[in-house]
Parts: C-alpha cells; structure tokens; sequence
C-alpha cells in the first residue's frame, strides 16, 4: 500500500472522520497502561528542500541513543549509539516528507521492553496526511539484541504513551496500534468504517500478541458516538473487510551511495 498517494485519498472521501472523539480497545473503566519513560529529544533539522537534519532520542542518563537523520524526501536513517560508538548498522526507514517541517516525531519511548536491561526505543514518525490522513503513523521500534540492536515498522493511528499496556501481571508489556477499515457499499453492503486494534508484544522481536486478550483484534465500528464497543461483525466479515493484516516490516541495513 502506498500511503502517499492514500492520505489525500482518504481526506478528502472521509473528512469526518478528522473530527471522530475518542474510541478505544479498552472499557473506560479498565487501566492497563503502563507508565514509561518518555524519551528526551534534540533536534537540529536544516530549513532545506528536500529536508535535511537529525533528531536525537535518549533516556535522561542513559548512554543510549537512537540517531534519525532525514536522508531526502522518502526516508530516515536510524542507528543506535552509546555515547558515540555505534550499537547497530544504520537501516532505512521509509517515511515520505515533502518540507523541513515533515520532520516530525510526535512522541517517543525510551525504556526496556523486552526485559534485558537495555534501553528500547518507539517513535511516533508522522506521515503527513490532512483530514482523516493526518492521523496515519508509523511506529518506529528499535530493539536491544545483545550487542546489537533491530528494528521494525508498525503503522499506527493517534499513538501515544498510553498504548502501551499490560493486560495482567503475569503477562508481558504489549502496544496497541490501531487500523482503519472501510466497508464500500459494493455488492448491497451498507457503507461502514471501523478501528481495529492489535497487540503486539517485544520477546526478542516484533510479534503479534492478539493471543493474550480473546477480545483481539478487536473491531469498533465508527459511528458520531466515540465508543469501545465491539462491532457486529462475523469472522468471516472481518476476514473480507481486512484479507491482508498489517506484519511488522523489519528494516534492514542499507549501504550509503
């Protein structure tokens, strides 16, 4: 899927949707969240076209830091440090920017996720839409492995910290990204649009983790009152209106030209 060319799509066929109130994968009475440490961002990006800059992501006192360079117009270059030796191979990140003021991290996380002692990083990169399409992400997470970091790319909608939960105490940190699904009003089907939210979850990589919560993925339907309230819909509607569910895109080292 090419989101550049879908953002202004859906903007413009959903511009509605821009102004829905809060829906959510959990009841308003349940608090799974877990509290984690917001990471401390410097930033020096150069008012340039195509833009140029970098954006640096640390955890107050932590020798770790993941580096994004803005490399042109169709991705960033992320790598890890400590101090100022490098802890992975630098990869590619594909996320399209237009202008200087593209660049745009909304939001970071800095703590262990999968339980090593090492710090993880997520990050919020924006991906530039209007309307609904503005509230399209895509989720950076960059993973302690040894001595060596990995990383991977979730698309998201509205992240925040408090996508990160813990259904149980027995149970291991997961984060919810959310999905926008639309039903067309082909074959006599009534048009209708939902949010699914997915678990996913840090043991050594990026996995899937619907599993730990029967409710997953759970499908809301957008209506004009914001709800969590599961949608009606059969297994096999839900396998119609969504054939190919997101995987984690891992990215890879890429040699500099």
């Amino acid at each position: 899927m090419n989101l550049a060319k879908l953002l202004p799509f859906l903007a413009a066929v959903f511009p509605s949707a821009a102004l829905a109130g809060l829906y959510g994968p959990f009841d308003s009475s349940e608090n799974y969240v877990v509290t984690l440490n917001a990471c401390e961002a410097v930033e020096d990006v150069q008012q340039v076209h195509p833009p140029l800059g970098s954006i640096d992501l640390a955890r107050a006192g932590d020798d770790a830091r993941l580096h994004l360079t803005m490399a042109g117009i169709e991705h960033y270059e992320a790598q890890v440090f400590s101090g100022s030796v490098p802890r992975s191979q630098r990869v590619n990140v594909n996320v399209y920017a237009t202008d200087p003021n593209d660049v745009r991290v909304d939001g970071a996380v800095c703590d262990d996720l999968n339980g090593d002692g090492a710090s993880d990083f997520v990050v919020a990169l924006w991906l530039h839409g209007n309307g609904l399409g503005a509230r399209f992400y895509d989720r950076l997470v960059a993973l302690s492995a040894g001595d060596n970091y990995r990383f991977w790319v979730l698309r998201t909608m509205d992240p925040s910290r408090e996508d990160f939960v813990r259904i149980s105490a027995d149970q291991p940190i997961v984060m919810v990204t959310q999905e926008w699904v639309h039903q067309n009003d082909r074959d006599g089907r009534a048009p209708a649009s939902y949010f699914v939210f997915d678990l996913w979850s840090f043991s050594g990589e990026v996995v899937a983790a619907n599993a730990l919560d029967r409710r997953f993925p759970k499908w809301v339907r957008y209506t004009n009152v914001p709800s969590s309230r599961p949608a009606s819909l059969s297994d096999a509607d839900k396998r119609r209106l969504r054939s190919d569910p997101q995987q984690p895109i891992e990215a890879v080292p890429q040699p500099r030209n």
